[in-house]
């Protein structure tokens, strides 16, 4: 799997309504900072694949590049907000079929996701709870992407 990573998931204006969830959920944290890009994993073929077939794959995602490993330390928290395992969203099923459309034949399937990275003020101890994060339906918070062969039609 070949993990990229895209543009801001969220406008600033609701990365603010996402702050404001986790202060009312947890007060005693304060004002945090949230980054939230896309992030796109990709299903390999067995078969090599081309620089060329990755490159127009990231352009046909609008992706920047590699997506980088989760930050973790103090007052960090990254993490993943996927489709849960077992689920193939409409977006992967679209997008797939784009990537065929596009001779794009090394790629099996594509998937969309967030990352989220999730700063806190100095001296914060404690992470913020998930609840204060939109996870719609049919989504997993992790801390690796996943797409096992099986999901793979």
């Amino acid at each position: 799997m070949i993990l990229l990573e895209g543009e801001n998931a969220y406008s600033p204006f609701r990365l603010d309504a996402i702050r404001e969830g986790i202060l009312s959920a947890a007060p005693e944290l304060g004002a945090v900072d949230i980054e939230a890009k896309w992030v796109y994993a990709l299903e390999m073929a067995e078969r090599a694949f081309s620089i060329e077939e990755l490159q127009r794959a990231q352009e046909l995602l609008n992706a920047t590049g590699q997506a980088p490993e989760l930050e973790e330390g103090y007052g960090v928290w990254s993490f993943y907000v996927m489709p849960r395992k077992g689920t193939i969203s409409p977006w992967s099923s679209k997008a797939t079929d784009i990537f065929r459309n596009c001779s794009l034949t090394s790629i099996l399937r594509v998937e969309r996701g967030i990352r989220f990275t999730v700063r806190l003020p100095y001296g914060a101890k404690e992470r913020p709870h998930a609840s204060g994060l939109p996870s719609p339906k049919r989504r997993a918070i992790c801390r690796r992407p996943a797409l096992p062969r099986s999901m793979i039609k």
